[in-house]
């Protein structure tokens, strides 16, 4: 019998793993407060205090190859555990703590005469296991891919791969972005994704034959938990390129454009409202919701609740811009202004610090592929106040086709987009990450291209 729980003990025998408490004089001795005392039964055990003040402890099997965990939290000389997890199969464990700000601890173990790792974070009573663990610029295949930064600060990447749709889990270490395999979720195309606090996200995407469905998930123990998956909400057909934000009263703005035949390309807006798990799409007819002619729409929801669109125009390679205010269910848009030409598919943030930073493509470069442009505007009267366009200063010095942007909770700014040509012009369907950091000096972005 493998007496690994301690449901199963019958006797307190052999590979009793046993715990003391004291404390070191001033003689560097060890002045012993309690008589040892039993939690577990193992062997091989190791422990190390974390950052919070808890204790973590790993240790193997009784007698087989399995690792345990527990987490103990010491309260007036007493130390009280949380319940033993088995999270591999290895043998002779040690655990280092990595970075006490971000909670990741680093265990390495033998298995099959090979040295192995794992890194988790401990999260209330329990270690997240697998990790980002890839920090390639390149971070997987795919198409449209899309970013928010969850309450913990992990970043939650989608996009769309031969018709399936794909997410990562992504984190800032030291420098770099490190990333989650991609896990698909549904399939569709052109998902955009939002956080909702405390660990809810919402995606909306296309799916068949022009309509528009969103998902449900949640963050949990290191993955998202799709709940809710495949709900359609836009009632009329060739409705394309969904984009949400959230106001600051926790309401959701979704943008889109219609396409009738490949012509007459709308722009239309709905609200919804999200409670206790559930999203519900606020009903308006379809003549109420529209706001202006043009395609791929982006919005980006300012301070105050105010509201920033922007979108290519409608059959010309002009990207324009609008200011709204959100007023309960309904936004007044000011008349659309042009802010730059020949230029597609522009997204659009509001930095920490107040300015607006909207990026976009150049298709059709002899010299370069797909340059990405980065331009920097401030709010001014309910009017953006764009920069004076300089071609070469607002090259980002990469390329890139359907950008998306977060700012994370460090201050730095994270781009992805899709690699459509590698570094030998061969076609390629990678998605690439940048980060770019703000300059007080050139009131820009400077992104750390190598």
């Amino acid at each position: 019998m493998d007496y690994e729980n301690e449901g199963d003990f019958k006797h307190r025998g052999t590979g009793e793993l046993n715990y003391k408490i004291g404390i070191i004089n001033e003689n560097d001795q060890i002045e012993w407060t309690t008589e040892k005392d039993h939690f577990s039964y193992g062997k091989d055990p190791s422990i190390i205090v974390l950052d919070d003040g808890r204790v973590l402890n790993v240790y193997g099997g009784q007698t087989s190859d399995n690792l345990w965990y527990r987490l103990g939290e010491y309260i007036d000389d007493e130390l009280y555990w949380s319940e033993q997890i088995n999270f591999g199969t290895a043998k002779n464990a040690d655990i280092v703590e990595m970075d006490n700000e971000l909670n990741r601890v680093l265990i390495v173990s033998e298995m099959n005469a090979e040295i192995h790792e794992q890194i988790g974070r401990y999260e209330d009573d329990q270690l997240v296991w697998n990790l980002p663990l890839n920090s390639d610029s390149n971070y997987g295949v795919g198409e449209n891919p899309s970013i928010t930064v969850l309450d913990n600060g992990l970043v939650l990447s989608t996009k769309d791969h031969k018709g399936d749709l794909l997410y990562q889990l992504g984190e800032y270490i030291d420098g770099e972005m490190y990333w989650t395999d991609p896990v698909k979720y549904d399939t569709g195309k052109k998902p955009s994704v939002l956080s909702l606090g405390d660990g809810y996200v919402v995606d909306v995407h296309e799916g068949g034959i022009g309509f528009i469905y969103y998902n449900l998930g949640r963050y949990e123990n290191g993955e998202i938990n799709w709940y809710s998956v495949g709900n359609h909400y836009v009632t009329h057909g060739d409705s394309y390129s969904p984009q949400i934000d959230i106001l600051s009263n926790g309401t959701i703005v979704n943008v889109y454009h219609t396409s009738f035949f490949g012509v007459a390309y709308n722009l239309y807006y709905q609200h919804a409202t999200f409670e206790n798990g559930t999203l519900e799409w606020i009903d308006t007819s379809i003549a109420s919701d529209f706001y202006d002619n043009g395609n791929y729409p982006n919005i980006a929801v300012l301070k105050d609740d105010y509201i920033l669109e922007t979108h290519s125009g409608e059959n010309s390679a002009d990207l324009w811009y609008s200011i709204g205010k959100a007023q309960d269910y309904s936004i007044d848009f000011i008349s659309a202004e042009k802010y730059v030409s020949r230029m597609h598919r522009p997204v659009s943030l509001q930095l920490d610090n107040g300015y607006v930073l909207s990026m976009y493509t150049q298709a059709g470069n002899l010299e370069k592929y797909f340059p990405a442009y980065s331009q920097i505007a401030t709010v001014q009267n309910e009017k953006l106040s764009w920069e004076s366009w300089n071609g070469e200063e607002r090259y980002t010095s990469f390329e890139g086709l359907d950008n998306d942007i977060v700012q994370l909770n460090n201050g730095l700014i994270l781009n992805v987009h899709e690699e459509r040509f590698n570094d030998e012009g061969r076609a390629s369907d990678n998605i690439q990450y940048v980060l770019g950091k703000w300059s007080d000096d050139s009131k820009r972005v400077e992104w750390m291209v190598d």
